[in-house]
């Protein structure tokens, strides 16, 4: 029977243009990586006792330098399987706003990023859950006004 877990967490990250437009970031995964070359979100292995929002939010410090405007939870759990493993993972979505003109310093984890727009990066991601979980991104917090419930900044405080 496969083991159902929690080990990652998902950052789905945007920017707004001047022009109202909205950009994803999309990042090309290093070929060392598992599923090295494939382009995907924020992503990282919670450490022990650490929340899935403190992974997410120290993944996307680590993995792209980008500090945030806004740092959410969505409302919802990307939900994928690993053979390997024999594991069905939830892995936790959020998501972050960036200034539209901060810089991305990528880690050795990726080769590569680009400021999509939002039916550009579907495309570009190679998993259903991450299209869906970047379809919810959008719809809760760039189509709509964002609940404050949704906000992260209190929790991040030392």
């Amino acid at each position: 029977m496969p083991e159902i877990t929690s080990r990652f967490a998902d950052c789905y990250v945007f920017r707004c243009l001047p022009d109202g437009r909205d950009e994803w970031l999309v990042l090309r995964r290093a070929p060392h990586i598992f599923m090295g070359d494939a382009w995907g979100p924020v992503q990282g292995h919670i450490e022990k006792g650490e929340k899935a929002y403190q992974t997410a939010y120290r993944e996307l410090g680590e993995e792209t330098g980008l500090p945030t405007l806004a740092f959410y939870q969505a409302s919802y759990v990307n939900r994928f399987y690993i053979a390997e493993t024999d594991q069905i993972i939830l892995s936790p979505v959020f998501c972050a706003e960036v200034h539209h003109e901060a810089a991305v310093v990528l880690s050795d984890e990726h080769t590569a990023f680009e400021w999509l727009p939002w039916d550009k990066a579907m495309r570009r991601f190679v998993w259903p859950g991450q299209r869906k979980s970047l379809k919810i991104c959008r719809e809760q917090f760039v189509l709509h006004e964002p609940r404050k419930e949704s906000r992260l900044e209190q929790f991040l405080k030392d």
